[in-house]
């Protein structure tokens, strides 16, 4: 489905990508991989086939410039461009007393505005070419729940998901452009794996509120329905996270 096909990745050495990108580099997909770690970037691409076209772009979420950098990675690439990709997240676990306007303006810089920016720089360069393509970004069930002390990490994934429905409304015209995102819930993978080490999720499992963990493999599915080249379906945040929003103060 992707063959020949170029997907930008922002935040590809996150702990839910892995799967994903070695299901797209299989599928022949040309992939321009972006981390903040040169080592950790180099790792990925040598877990991904041999036969993958890959390049990598280190580089800050917030950095200007890494827009440009990352289209003219994407045009030395083989095939059209046609996918962004944002898996970047940061978890924001501040002390209430640490919770200034600059922190929380630090982590809703990487959570929201960086990724919106990026988003929205692909977006012209594919409409300037005249691509069609698909983005998807990833959101978090606490974007969708109050959930307590979560403030410094929720409010700009709040404001993602309101982003993405802006930029899909603004790109949305010929040549189509999507822009959906996700929003995973309690994961074996990521940032939510460190909670569900010390036990802080195992209650919801073991009295069913869920029925199990996420996995990379149900985000997997997730992104290659919201890739699809047709996907009838735009500026929308789906909510992956079996059933927990909906079900987490059931007694």
């Amino acid at each position: 489905m992707w063959q020949d096909k170029g997907i930008i990745v922002i935040g590809a050495t996150a702990g839910l990508a892995e799967s994903t990108l070695m299901h797209l580099a299989e599928q022949g997909a040309s992939l321009v991989l972006h981390g903040r770690n040169k080592e950790t970037l180099q790792q990925l691409q040598n877990k991904l086939p041999d036969s993958a076209s890959t390049v990598l772009v280190q580089g800050d979420v917030t950095d200007p410039s890494l827009g440009s950098q990352l289209w003219s990675a994407l045009q030395d690439l083989p095939g059209t461009p046609f996918g962004f990709l944002c898996f970047v997240g940061i978890p924001g676990r501040l002390a209430q007393d640490e919770w200034t306007p600059q922190a929380l303006s630090d982590i809703f810089a990487v959570n929201c505005a960086g990724p919106l920016l990026l988003c929205r720089h692909w977006a012209e360069q594919m409409r300037a070419h005249e691509h069609t393509g698909n983005a998807v970004l990833f959101s978090t069930m606490q974007a969708n729940y109050p959930f307590e002390g979560s403030l410094p990490y929720s409010l700009g994934k709040v404001a993602l998901q309101h982003g993405i429905q802006i930029l899909a409304k603004e790109v949305g015209n010929a040549p189509v452009l999507r822009v959906n995102g996700i929003a995973p819930g309690v994961n074996e993978a990521g940032m939510a794996l460190a909670s569900i080490q010390r036990g802080k999720y195992q209650p919801y499992v073991d009295d069913q509120r869920i029925p199990r963990y996420g996995t990379p493999q149900d985000i997997l599915q997730a992104v290659s329905f919201l890739l699809q080249p047709d996907l009838y379906m735009t500026g929308q945040t789906l909510l992956l996270d079996g059933g927990f929003t909906l079900r987490r103060d059931q007694a």
